[in-house]
């Protein structure tokens, strides 16, 4: 059975001077989906959950 995890991202003051958003996210290990993301996600999780 499928279960949601939660995560808590920390941004500090260091964090973000001279940054984008999608800079800072990105540095956290965070990046915005893509096709081919989705297609690797939805690969991956027919293995699991079909």
């Amino acid at each position: 059975m499928a279960q949601i995890n939660a995560q808590t991202i920390m941004i500090l003051e260091r964090d973000i001077a001279g940054k984008s958003i999608p800079e800072i996210f990105a540095i956290k290990g965070y990046f915005k989906e893509s096709e081919t993301l989705i297609a690797n996600y939805d690969r991956s999780a027919a293995l699991f959950f079909d």
